[in-house]
C-alpha cells in the first residue's frame, strides 16, 4: 500500500508532456512552463481549479468511504447481543456494496457518452445534491434507533435502493468532475490536475472511511461533507465565468428597461416641436 501510494507523487514530478517538449525552445516561456515545479506554481494559484478540485476530491472520498463502512453499520457490530434487531449478515451488505458500486461505475459511464463538455459542471452539481439527499436518508435509516423499527423485508430494499442512488452521486460523476478540473487547469498538463484531485480523494477517503466505521458516528460525517461540498459547488457554479451576477443581471434589466423607454421620448420629441410650430 505504501508503494502504491508513492507512485501519484513520483509520476507528478517526473511526468513530462512530450508534446511540450518537442516544441519547446531554450531561454522561451514555453520551456519554463513544462518545468514541473512552474506547472505546480500555476496551478497552486489558480483559485477556479481549487474551489471544485477540493468539493470534487471530498465527493470521491464519500464514494470511498461508504462501501468500507457500509459492513459495520448495516451488520451486526453496531447492535449489543439483547438488541431486538442483529443486523444484516454478509450476503446482504455483500449485495448493498454491489448496488452502490455497480450503479456508480455505470452511471459514470453513461454520462461520459451523453453529457456534452459545456453541460458537464451542471450534471455534476445535480449528482451531487441526489448524493446529499440519499446519503442524508441513508444516515437516518442505518442508526440503530431507526432500523431495529422497520421489518427486515422492508429496510433492506431501502438500503440497496439508497445505495445505489449514493453511488451515482458519488462514483458517477467522477469522470465528468476530472474532464472540468482539467478544462480549469488553464494549461497545466492533465497529469497534474488529475493528480492533485486524486490526492486529495485519497484523503478525505482515508479520513472519512475511519470516522464513518464508527458506530457512534455513522455516515453523518459523511452526510456533513456531502452537504458542504454541495454548497461549495453551487457558489462556483454561480460564478462561473460569462456568468453575470446578481447585481450584474439587475443592471442588464434596468438597461433594458431604460432602453425600452427611450424611443418613446425620442418619439414624443418630434410631436412637441410640432405643437411649437403651430402655436407659433
Amino acid at each position: 500500500a505504501v508503494a502504491i501510494s508513492c507512485c501519484l507523487p513520483l509520476c507528478l514530478f517526473l511526468y513530462r508532456d512530450r508534446h511540450a517538449a518537442d516544441q519547446q525552445q531554450p531561454d522561451t516561456a514555453g520551456a519554463a512552463a513544462s518545468n514541473a515545479s512552474s506547472a505546480l506554481r500555476s496551478l497552486a494559484s489558480n483559485v477556479p481549479f481549487w474551489r471544485r478540485a477540493v468539493p470534487y476530491a471530498a465527493i470521491g472520498g464519500i464514494g470511498f468511504s461508504v462501501p468500507s463502512a457500509q459492513d459495520v453499520l448495516f451488520g451486526s457490530s453496531c447492535y449489543g447481543a439483547g438488541s431486538a434487531w442483529s443486523g444484516f449478515d454478509t450476503g446482504h451488505t455483500t449485495v448493498t456494496n454491489l448496488s452502490f458500486i455497480l450503479s456508480g461505475v455505470l452511471c459514470g459511464l453513461c454520462l461520459g457518452a451523453v453529457v456534452p463538455r459545456r453541460s458537464a459542471e451542471g450534471v455534476v452539481l445535480a449528482l451531487a445534491l441526489l448524493a446529499a439527499l440519499s446519503l442524508t436518508a441513508l444516515a437516518l435509516l442505518s442508526t440503530p434507533h431507526v432500523a431495529p423499527t422497520l421489518p427486515p423485508a422492508t429496510l433492506f430494499p431501502l438500503l440497496a435502493g439508497l445505495m445505489a442512488l449514493s453511488g451515482i452521486g458519488t462514483i458517477g460523476f467522477i469522470g465528468l468532475a476530472l474532464s472540468r478540473a482539467v478544462e480549469l487547469a488553464d494549461g497545466v498538463p492533465e497529469a497534474y490536475a488529475v493528480g492533485a484531485v486524486e490526492m486529495l480523494v485519497q484523503g478525505f477517503g482515508g479520513g472519512l472511511s475511519a470516522l464513518s466505521a464508527s458506530c457512534t458516528v455513522g455516515l453523518a460525517g459523511c452526510v456533513a461533507v456531502q452537504w458542504l461540498a454541495v454548497t461549495a459547488l453551487a457558489a462556483a457554479y454561480g460564478c462561473r465565468p460569462g456568468r453575470p451576477s446578481a447585481g450584474g443581471r439587475l443592471a442588464a434589466v434596468a438597461g433594458a428597461v431604460v432602453g425600452d423607454a427611450a424611443p418613446a421620448d425620442s418619439m414624443r420629441q418630434p410631436l412637441a416641436g410640432g405643437d411649437a410650430a403651430r402655436e407659433s
